[in-house]
C-alpha cells in the first residue's frame, strides 16, 4: 500500500529524526516496501500502532546512538524483522547496561531475594 507506506516513512521523519536519527527518502523504496509489506500483516503496525513503536523509540537514548557502539536505530533496522520493533515494544532498550533485560512490570514480579 504506497500511501501507507509513504505515510509511515513521514511519521518516522517526523517522530524520529528531531531525536538526531537518520530520516529516510520519499517515497519509499521498493526493497523497504517489501518489508513494510511484511510488517503491515502484523497487529503491532496496523491501525496507525506504528506510531507507538517511534515513540517508543524515541524515549531511549540507547537507540538513539548513547551506547559504547555509537549505534543508533534505524528505520531500516526497526522494519527488518519481527523481533527488533518487539525489543523496543517490551522495554529491552530502556536500560544500557550489558544485560539489557526488559523492565519488570511489578505486577505479579517477584521479589529478588528474600531475608529470613
Amino acid at each position: 500500500n504506497p500511501p501507507l507506506a509513504l505515510t509511515i516513512g513521514k511519521d518516522w521523519n517526523f517522530t524520529c529524526g528531531p531525536v538526531g536519527l537518520k530520516t529516510i527518502r520519499l517515497p519509499v523504496s521498493k526493497k523497504r516496501m517489501e518489508k513494510l509489506t511484511t510488517r503491515l500483516q502484523e497487529m503491532a503496525w496496523q491501525d496507525g500502532r506504528h506510531q507507538i513503536i517511534f515513540d517508543t523509540i524515541v524515549k531511549y537514548d540507547f537507540l538513539h546512538g548513547n551506547n559504547k557502539q555509537k549505534w543508533a536505530a534505524t528505520f531500516d533496522w526497526i522494519i527488518h524483522n519481527d523481533t527488533n520493533y518487539q525489543k523496543v515494544l517490551e522495554g529491552f532498550y530502556e536500560q544500557t547496561d550489558k544485560t539489557r533485560k526488559p523492565p519488570k512490570s511489578g505486577l505479579f514480579d517477584e521479589p529478588e531475594r528474600f531475608d529470613l
